[in-house]
């Protein structure tokens, strides 16, 4: 037994002499490391760092993880303490400031982006990309601002970026489209007409880059209907056809844009309705259900939503091309568009009533107007009450619809 014995005690000393012979051999050679010239030493652990704490703050972001979130951010701060001058980290971080904030409080978030920035383009100027997304990280600045002047400071400030980072990289796509919701967004909070032709040049200089590039396009003839719309210009209803056409056109041939494409020709038959009430033209009429002809039978996928709404809309279309070319006056015509109306009121009441409305007070029919006004102002919420000036002084003041909406005011207290 007690050979047994000395014969265990032997192999765990055995044992134990190769166990500390291995430690040593490690703790020598992880010495030797630490003493090797900094240039030879791996960078992968920083690497690691980088892809941590983005993989971090992209789950913090999926599953609205505010804690996961803060250690994304103390991750950056780690890494930049560690290389100050690795400037696509400090665009990552800002981007992670600007994407993942949290839902409720993104202002001090927003604000420290623009700190690292501020410092990434001071160390190294000739970094587009930190310019790019500055210029981005003010606009969400001037979307949480309620100023007007601060605003436009703002707006003014987020062009510069982009025309810096035009200056560094002038093929940046890009930063011209960027440059160009900022340039819309100056002129709703300015209306300096001036900035209409810089928005032009802007979107002019971007087609050339992008010549193929439907959402160029689009994106040009949204704003020329805002301007078209609001200062009743024909010249700018226009152009702004044309280059709805060129984006339809463009987006056809791209198999990844049907849906983009469906949009398209929604707006573009929008507007051609908005020039055609504006023109009495019975040609832009017809020209706008053309268009939604072409949305029902080719995109009705892509309107399954819409397709009722669509529907009504070449109705009230017809309504219009009735009244100019005089044939509402014809015995069941008016009837025979009311029939058609009143099959969508239950999915949209207040639109067909408020259309029925109009057509029935431009011939007269009395009667009718009573009928479908109480209809309306069963429907109508009473802090919609404003849309019934869209009717002018004749409904209110007139008998017997006057008594009608002097009812509905008592009801709900309207002044």
């Amino acid at each position: 037994m007690e050979i047994i014995l000395n014969i265990i005690l032997a192999l765990l000393l055995v044992f134990g002499i190769i166990l500390l012979m291995n430690f040593v051999e490690r703790y020598v050679e992880k010495q030797r490391k630490k003493a090797l010239p900094p240039q030879n030493q791996k960078s992968y652990p920083y690497e690691l760092l980088v892809l941590r704490a983005r993989r971090i703050s992209q789950e913090a972001y999926l599953n609205k993880d505010d804690e996961a979130f803060d250690r994304s951010l103390d991750l950056f701060e780690e890494m930049i303490g560690k290389k100050p001058d690795n400037f696509p980290v400090y665009i990552e971080y800002a981007k992670v400031l600007y994407s993942y904030s949290p839902e409720e409080n993104k202002l001090p978030y927003y604000q420290k982006a623009v700190d690292i920035l501020r410092e990434a383009t001071k160390r190294e100027p000739g970094i587009a990309k930190g310019f790019l997304m500055w210029g981005k990280i003010l606009y969400r600045l001037y979307l949480l601002e309620n100023d007007s002047e601060k605003c436009e400071v703002l707006l003014r400030e987020a062009i510069n970026k982009y025309d810096k980072v035009i200056q560094l990289d002038p093929s940046s796509v890009e930063a011209y489209k960027k440059r160009a919701e900022i340039l819309e967004s100056l002129y709703n909070e300015t209306n300096d007409q001036q900035l209409i032709q810089k928005h032009d040049a802007n979107y002019r200089r971007t087609s050339r880059l992008a010549p193929d590039d439907f959402s160029i396009y689009r994106d040009w003839a949204n704003f020329k209907k805002e301007i078209a719309i609001c200062n009743e210009d024909a010249d700018a209803y226009i152009e702004c056809f044309k280059l709805y056409a060129k984006a339809f056109s463009l987006s056809e041939s791209n198999s990844e844009a049907k849906f983009s494409s469906y949009t398209i020709l929604l707006d573009w038959a929008d507007t051609l309705a908005n020039y055609a009430i504006m023109k009495d033209d019975i040609q832009s009429f017809e020209e706008s259900n053309e268009k939604y002809q072409i949305i029902k039978e080719r995109y009705a996928k892509e309107a399954k939503d819409s397709l009722s709404e669509i529907e009504l809309y070449c109705i009230m279309n017809d309504i219009y091309i009735a009244k100019l070319n005089k044939t509402i006056y014809q015995e069941g015509t008016a009837t025979a568009l009311e029939e058609k109306m009143a099959a969508f009121y239950g999915e949209h009441p207040i639109k067909v009533s408020f259309t029925l409305i109009q057509m029935y007070l431009s011939i007269d029919q009395e009667e009718k107007v009573v009928y479908w006004l109480k209809k309306l102002l069963d429907e109508l919420d009473p802090e919609d009450f404003d849309l019934l000036e869209e009717f002018g002084t004749y409904l209110i003041d007139s008998q017997p619809y006057a008594v009608l909406i002097e009812d509905f005011k008592n009801k709900y207290n309207i002044q």
